[in-house]
């Protein structure tokens, strides 16, 4: 890849204190963060021009004390975490405007296997169809059995509701216990849900809709977290995600954003870092480890499953710097790829400042293209 450093976020029991080492042609260990939490560590990579695919162990090694009888003796304790570098084979085809693009939420469309509709072991257990706020065990099995229908129908391009793991528990909505079965509360970002078919189910997805011609488009959450998230229950760091003193929910008033001359700094930090909803923590996009992280969840993303576009869920909440940096490092990657923004706004002004324009502002977006809330108000309206 066009950019040679990777960043390991590494977690287990205690691991504070421990050398890192790569035994492998090509891949330099350049720096290991330590954080406030000692099960986590941090680890630089540089790829140099001798690398090549493979597989190889990164091996971490402390030096404990340990009491044998009345002595105190050191002993040396070695960790072991196998990795893999793939091909990459993976080419995203280009969105335009001579696409059809279609939206499916997948958990509503069809289920291609009444197996996996529903695991005890998760923290929202039921399938109920006859429910209209549980899952009715959609799945993407049941989409690649449609291709056919969406293509006679002229769809070029699939735009799903997010498939990553969303392993939430039923939460109270309105005055009704709601699943997450619209997928925006993610709770482990490198696993597709099971309820959907898990990773395998995707790329074969994929894979089948790049045969028949047809392309994808991702839906990409990077403001917030589910509350289940697997990170929620350690935190690597207090500021991982933003905390108040008390539950703050975001203001939803994009005017204290993009209003730089009349906008007041608290009520910009609130609509910035207070939480979505009371289950979705709010990522901390400030801190380097956090942008990091998903900024590089993206580019595998791409390159593991070989989706051809991005739609970016909640544009407007994020920090747009570092909303700047994660569109150029996948336009780095891969210049033709299709992404586009939701920006729920009403006035076209307000819709240009958070994608490429003409405007004289000090910030510019690198955003290629919005989703066009103006023009669908418009329509409302008219």
């Amino acid at each position: 890849m066009k950019n040679p450093e990777l960043q390991l976020l590494i977690y287990g029991k205690d691991l504070k204190g421990s050398d890192v080492s790569i035994d492998y042609a090509g891949i330099n260990v350049r720096q290991v963060y330590e954080v406030e939490n000692p099960n986590y560590l941090f680890v630089d990579l540089y790829f140099d021009a001798a690398l090549r695919p493979g597989k190889f162990d990164i091996v971490l090694t402390k030096t404990v004390t340990q009491k044998k009888g009345k002595q105190m003796i050191g002993a040396v304790i070695k960790t072991t975490f196998p990795y893999e570098l793939k091909v990459r084979d993976k080419h995203p085809k280009e969105i335009n405007s001579s696409d059809l693009v279609y939206l499916i939420m997948p958990d509503r469309f069809s289920n291609g296997d009444p197996s996996n509709d529903k695991f005890a072991d998760m923290a929202d257990p039921d399938s109920d169809r006859n429910n209209p706020f549980l899952r009715h065990g959609g799945d993407l099995l049941g989409i690649q059995n449609h291709l056919d229908y969406l293509s006679d129908l002229g769809v070029t391009t699939l735009w799903l509701n997010p498939v990553i793991e969303n392993d939430q528990p039923v939460t109270d909505e309105g005055g009704t216990m709601r699943s997450a079965y619209h997928g925006y509360g993610f709770t482990d970002h490198y696993l597709i849900d099971r309820r959907l078919g898990g990773n395998e189910a995707y790329k074969n997805l994929i894979d089948a809709m790049h045969a028949k011609g047809m392309k994808i488009m991702q839906d990409a959450v990077y403001n917030h977290i589910g509350i289940n998230h697997w990170m929620m229950r350690d935190l690597p760091m207090k500021n991982w995600v933003h905390q108040w003193n008390e539950y703050t929910n975001t203001t939803y008033r994009d005017d204290s954003v993009f209003d730089l001359d009349h906008r007041s700094n608290s009520d910009f930090l609130v609509h910035q870092n207070g939480w979505f909803v009371p289950f979705l923590p709010d990522l901390n996009q400030h801190n380097p480890f956090v942008a990091k992280y998903l900024i590089q969840h993206a580019l595998w993303t791409v390159e593991y499953f070989g989706v051809d576009g991005w739609r970016i869920d909640t544009y407007q909440y994020n920090d747009l710097e570092f909303m700047n940096q994660c569109n150029q490092a996948l336009l780095d990657e891969y210049p033709n790829m299709f992404i586009t923004a939701e920006n729920s706004v009403k006035y076209a002004t307000s819709q240009a400042f958070f994608v490429k324009n003409n405007l004289y502002l000090p910030f510019k977006s690198n955003c290629p293209s919005p989703n066009d809330f103006v023009f669908n108000s418009s329509i409302g309206e008219a």
